[in-house]
C-alpha cells in the first residue's frame, strides 16, 4: 500500500495576523514541491486570521486548530502533536519563502538526514541596509552552533519529527509576563545539543526573515534587545529582561 503521509507538516502559529498569514499560505500554495500539509494552530485571534486561512482550503492540504492559550511554543507543540510529517517545519506567520524552497529542502534532508537544520536567512528588498550583514549573521549562527548555547533565528526551523517528540517539544513557559522573553528556540537547540545533535545551519534553501518588529520598534532597538536577551542567556538567565510579545496586533500597517 502507497505511503500517504506527506514529506512535511508546515506548522504555523497565528495571533491576528490577518496582515500577514496570506502571504505565507501564498508561498506555499505556490511551491514546486507539494509533498506536505499545513497546520494553523490560532491563539483565539479576534481579527479575520481565521477567516484568511480558510480561503486556501482548496489550494492546500490545511488544517486549522484553535488555542485558548496563547503562547508560541504552547500552539507549535500543538500543532506538531497531530501532524504527519516526517519533518516538522515551523514557521513564523510572517516569513516568506521562495517558489522552490521545499523542493530544495527536500533534497537536502533526502540526500543528509538532518534532524535539526536553520535555513539560510535572507531579507526583503524593503531593507537594503541589512544586506551586507546576511553572510556575517548566518555565518555567526553557524559557528555559534558549537557554543553551549548557540544562536538562533526562530522564524523557520526544521526538525525530524520523532526526533522533536524524544525532545519533548518546546518548553512553553508558565510566565506569560510581557518583560521577561524567553527564548524558546534556543532552548531547543540547548535540549538538541544535550542529546548528541548539533543544528546544522544550511547554506541553502534560504527563506526571508520578517523585520517588521524592525520596522515598528526601530532598528537600533530591536538589535540592541537580541544582544541583551542572548548576553543574559549565554550567561545561564533562563529570561531576559526585555520586552517581546507575539501577535500580529501590536504592529502597525506595513507597506
Amino acid at each position: 500500500m502507497k505511503n500517504t503521509k506527506p514529506f512535511f507538516t508546515i506548522v504555523i502559529p497565528t495571533l491576528n495576523e490577518e496582515q500577514y498569514v496570506p502571504n505565507i499560505l501564498s508561498d506555499l500554495a505556490a511551491q514546486t514541491n507539494n509533498n506536505f500539509e499545513v497546520i494553523v494552530v490560532d491563539g483565539t485571534s479576534h481579527d479575520a486570521t481565521v477567516k484568511k486561512v480558510e480561503q486556501f482550503a482548496s489550494l492546500l492540504s490545511i488544517s486549522i486548530l484553535l488555542s485558548k492559550k496563547r503562547n508560541l511554543s504552547y500552539q507549535r507543540n500543538r500543532g506538531a502533536s497531530v501532524a504527519q510529517g516526517t519533518y516538522l517545519v515551523f514557521v513564523d506567520a510572517d516569513a516568506r519563502i521562495p517558489k522552490g524552497f521545499l523542493q530544495t529542502l527536500y533534497g537536502v534532508l533526502k540526500k543528509r538526514k538532518y534532524l535539526l537544520a536553520l535555513p539560510y536567512i535572507d531579507f526583503d528588498a524593503s531593507v537594503a541596509y541589512l544586506h551586507p550583514f546576511v553572510g556575517l549573521i548566518n555565518a555567526s549562527i553557524d559557528a555559534s552552533q558549537m557554543l553551549p548555547r548557540p544562536l538562533v533565528t526562530g522564524g523557520l526551523i526544521v526538525i525530524e519529527r520523532n526526533f522533536y517528540h524524544h525532545l519533548g517539544g518546546f518548553t512553553v513557559r508558565r510566565t506569560m509576563d510581557k518583560k521577561k522573553f524567553f527564548p524558546e528556540d534556543v532552548d531547543l537547540l540547548v535540549r538538541a545539543k544535550k542529546a548528541g545533535v548539533i543544528t546544522k545551519k544550511l547554506p541553502k534553501p534560504s527563506y526571508i526573515f520578517s523585520i517588521r518588529r524592525f520596522k515598528q520598534e526601530g532598528a537600533l532597538k530591536v538589535v540592541l534587545k537580541y544582544f541583551i536577551s542572548t548576553i543574559d542567556f549565554t550567561n545561564g538567565d533562563i529570561t531576559a529582561q526585555v520586552p517581546y510579545e507575539m501577535g500580529g496586533h501590536i504592529y502597525k500597517k506595513q507597506p
